[in-house]
């Protein structure tokens, strides 16, 4: 997962300042690009699988009328 790395530095030896080690640290992605991918499945098959309601209208018969014309 997490690694410390405690290493030295530079190389010399004797005098001079005293300065304190830092540690470098380095995070293993792996699992959240795991859980990337298992997002991503989970919303493409959730979404595909939904089927989709629409509202019903009223619509009018389709009868035809024919006017007659006076003659």
């Amino acid at each position: 997962m997490a690694e410390i790395n405690t290493g030295g530095g530079g190389g010399k030896k004797g005098g001079g300042k005293v300065r304190s080690k830092k540690a470098s640290t380095r995070v293993d992605m792996t699992p959240m690009v795991d859980l990337g991918f298992l997002l991503i499945t989970f919303f493409i098959l959730a979404t595909t699988l939904s089927k989709p309601s629409s509202m019903t209208l009223n619509v009018p018969d389709k009868t035809k009328t024919e006017e007659t014309e006076p003659i």
